[in-house]
């Protein structure tokens, strides 16, 4: 069901925002939520009519504040040089809010889409390059190109049918890692569960605690009481803030021979933290086994996009999970193939200094050129001695030949890289 932009105006309050996460966080008094109709971690606009700038936020609850207040984060003060007492405009965004998740089928599976009914696409801002699917409750992001939505029209508008990799990102699959205090008190209000139920549940997310390990019952048993008090809570939102700057055509036509000549493929990672140690390195964390799908070895670089931002890093080996679960919450084994571990200033230089969003990454074909340069040497020399040894035809002849064979002896010397991601 979409969501239609309405306006209300709040005071910025003294007290700064409760917390650090996420970066973009307003802060608003629970009963003004309420009244206005807004969710923990629902997208908004807020503006700042003095300097005529604005921003996306996130909405975050906060008892401590009044109603006619919100709190900003440093980096909101800082943009709108704003101070407290002034006055900014919150607009809710034009969005659609999905309460059933379904599983999606095989022939969408491959190409990565994500399909809505045939109402919800026709409503889709087609002049942004991605949407963002939040899951309210945890406050899961994951981007999705705007042309990877698909219609299929056996299903509702509350509807939405994601791959088994999307609803892992969006924390669909399982019962949430944690929720929130808001959520966690907005569940048990609602009356719904017997006493048994409720004593269930607050063994596992009091006191915004890592969820114990359920056994696939408990799993079950949790999903169907989840369901009953409104999870899951899917909002999609426009991206206005993401505009890939498009490189020069020169840079495009390298890009495209050595990806031909090397083989490219990429390939979706939540974002998490790393070990403590790598947080001021410029290493980033995979697991073998995506590292192995991405046809790299440890300390190869790899290319990280996000927001139409990029960024080459190298990449470790991810294999304790034991210094994982020191600075994450992970709570399934096979989630852990599925994340990437970021320091914070490589998360901030794509835009994303908070942790739970998803990113693409990519093989770096440059470095791998750079990389495989010994294997070269020899058949591009042995193609240009061979060349020049025919006497028999002109200079310009054999330099058309070196030009031609060389070419064709990188391209050969490279398949057993390409064959690294082959499929065939």
């Amino acid at each position: 069901m979409a969501k239609f932009t309405e306006t209300i105006k709040l005071t910025i309050s003294t007290r700064s925002s409760a917390r650090i996460a996420p970066h973009n966080r307003i802060d608003i008094h629970p009963h003004t939520a309420l009244q206005q109709g807004l969710m923990e971690n629902e997208r908004v606009t807020i503006t700042h009519k003095a300097s005529g700038k604005s921003r996306t936020c996130t909405i975050m609850m906060n008892g401590r504040i009044s109603e006619s207040e919100l709190a900003i984060t440093r980096s909101s003060f800082n943009l709108f040089q704003a101070e407290a007492g002034e006055e900014l405009e919150v607009s809710k965004i034009k969005s659609f809010l999905f309460t059933k998740v379904r599983k999606q089928t095989v022939q969408q599976i491959k190409y990565h889409n994500v399909e809505v009914s045939k109402d919800i696409f026709q409503q889709l801002n087609q002049k942004v390059e991605q949407h963002v699917l939040v899951n309210h409750i945890t406050g899961d992001v994951m981007p999705i190109p705007t042309g990877k939505f698909v219609v299929n029209p056996s299903i509702e508008n509350d509807t939405i049918k994601l791959n088994y990799k999307q609803r892992e990102f969006l924390q669909l699959e399982n019962p949430p890692d944690m929720i929130n205090r808001y959520y966690f008190d907005a569940f048990l209000a609602k009356g719904v569960w017997n006493e048994e139920q409720e004593q269930f549940f607050k063994e596992n997310y009091i006191g915004e605690k890592e969820v114990n390990s359920l056994n696939y019952t408990e799993k079950v048993q949790m999903n169907r009481m989840l369901k009953q008090v409104g999870f899951p809570s899917i909002g999609l939102y426009p991206d206005y803030d993401t505009v890939t700057k498009k490189p020069s055509i020169w840079r495009r036509f390298i890009a495209k021979c050595l990806e031909t000549v090397i083989g490219q493929t990429s390939t979706s990672f939540k974002v998490i933290r790393p070990y403590s140690s790598d947080e001021a390195s410029n290493a980033v964390r995979l697991t073998p086994s995506a590292m192995n799908l991405l046809g790299i070895e440890e300390t190869d670089n790899i290319v990280i996009e996000a927001n139409g931002k990029a960024i080459k890093a190298r990449v470790l080996a991810l294999e304790s999970k034991e210094l994982l679960k020191e600075t994450n919450i992970i709570t399934s084994e096979g989630a852990v193939n599925l994340v990437i571990g970021i320091p914070v200033h490589l998360r901030s230089e794509l835009g994303i200094p908070d942790i739970h969003h998803v990113v693409e990454v990519k093989r770096d074909v440059w470095y791998l050129f750079r990389k495989n340069y010994n294997i070269q040497f020899i058949p591009v020399l042995a193609t240009i001695l061979a060349a020049f040894a025919l006497n028999e035809f002109s200079i310009v002849t054999r330099f058309g030949l070196c030009v031609l064979l060389i070419p064709i002896s990188i391209f050969v010397t490279f398949s057993q890289v390409r064959n690294q991601i082959s499929n065939s």
